[in-house]
């Protein structure tokens, strides 16, 4: 027979609040009013998911220091960097390496400009350690690539420094864990990047040899030669007196920028205004009472797009 687990009520003492956080650790409920993370979380003025907020109110609770920025950044415990197998490694290195030998043995490849697509900064510091786990190997296995600097033994002393601390939770973790954590961080990320740069050079335009790094390449921006679509926007009356909001409804396709043009009856250039601005377009000073037509145009590198249908409001006297 299931036995329900204790549902715990808020409580209006700071007492009584740390004695249910310290049960609540203790005995790992997993069953609570959002209302409680709340109320428990104010002296932090942080609410999150629940392992987070109790966190963060419990080491406030211990008069412990608090990162608030970086409990929230903190991944689930699920999502560990592990480190590859001998036997992963082993066979990253065979293909590899066949697949070098190919390339070596065929005529040169037209000439490349190299330009690795990484994104070092975005990546949190156990994704940074299993991305370059995956990569070290490949570029060991490439004799063309031997001479590449930093090194990849570099790379992998800094990547062995990085990834126990990697996988602890910084609540858990000490000043000076803190800190060599942050400094192995930015030293591999800085480091690796210039070995990447350093395999672009030793590759010499051969996108062949450099694609056995694993690492991607930026993606070719596709220039547009056709007139940009006519956009559909609607109008926002309740901004005030005298005043109209535009607001474009679906993005334009390299559009980079709309440019709105209206006045009184139909289109004419000597009467009616323009003006240029975002997806989002605010008139003020118009004529209260007045009524006034739209016309909207995407604007990009191929120029001004189709204009809109043209739509027509009042504009407000209140």
């Amino acid at each position: 027979m299931k036995t329900k687990k204790k549902k715990f009520q808020a409580s209006d003492s700071k007492n009584d609040g740390s004695k249910f956080i310290k049960e609540y650790i203790e005995n790992k409920y997993s069953i609570m009013d959002y209302s409680v993370i709340k109320d428990l979380s104010k002296q932090v003025s942080c609410i999150s998911n629940d392992k987070t907020a109790i966190r963060i109110y419990a080491l406030a609770m211990m008069n412990k220091d608090v990162n608030e920025d970086e409990m929230l950044k903190e991944e689930p415990m699920d999502k560990l960097s592990v480190k590859l197998t001998k036997s992963a490694i082993k066979l990253i290195t065979t293909e590899t390496k066949k697949e070098y030998s190919v390339v070596i043995s065929l005529p040169p490849a037209p000439y490349t400009k190299l330009q690795p697509a990484m994104k070092l900064h975005k990546m949190s510091r156990r994704e940074l350690c299993s991305y370059i786990a995956d990569k070290i190997p490949r570029i060991n296995a490439v004799s063309g690539f031997a001479t590449c600097n930093p090194s990849i033994a570099t790379i992998e002393a800094l990547y062995e420094l990085l990834l126990p601390l990697a996988n602890m939770n910084v609540y858990d973790m000490n000043f000076e864990q803190k800190t060599n954590m942050k400094q192995y961080e930015e030293q591999l990320s800085t480091n690796f990047a210039v070995t990447i740069n350093s395999c672009v050079t030793l590759s010499n335009g051969s996108l062949p040899m450099f694609t056995l790094t694993g690492v991607a390449q930026k993606r070719k921006s596709t220039k547009n030669k056709n007139r940009l679509a006519a956009p559909y926007f609607k109008m926002d009356t309740k901004k005030g007196p005298g005043t109209i909001k535009l607001l474009v409804m679906g993005k334009i396709p390299y559009a980079k920028m709309y440019i709105v043009y209206y006045g009184v009856g139909e289109y004419d250039k000597s009467t009616w205004k323009s003006v240029v601005g975002n997806s989002r377009i605010l008139l003020t000073d118009l004529e209260k009472g007045a009524r006034l037509y739209f016309i909207m145009a995407a604007i990009g590198a191929t120029g001004e797009g189709s204009w809109s249908e043209p739509q027509t409001t009042t504009v407000p006297s209140n």
